[in-house]
């Protein structure tokens, strides 16, 4: 698996926030959660709000990995 920093190059250092969530694959409103919990930067250019993706993909990475189970093989009903 590829560090989070590998995208680093393909982001700019602020997103605006109508672009951020498909830039970054999370939803506005968690977005806004974590950046109101102080894990994501969010900048005001003017009148828009930008995000700091520097900030976003240190939060994304901090995530916990899912814990996905093996599927169980099917046992033959005898």
């Amino acid at each position: 698996m590829l560090p989070l920093n590998h995208l680093n190059g393909a982001l700019p250092a602020l997103i605006p926030m109508p672009r951020a969530p498909g830039m970054l694959g999370l939803s506005r409103s968690a977005i806004y959660r974590a950046a109101g919990e102080g894990k994501i930067t969010i900048r005001k250019l003017g009148r828009s709000a930008m995000v700091d993706s520097a900030s976003a993909l240190a939060f994304i990475a901090s995530l916990p990995l899912a814990s996905i189970r093996p599927e169980t093989p099917a046992q033959d009903a005898a």
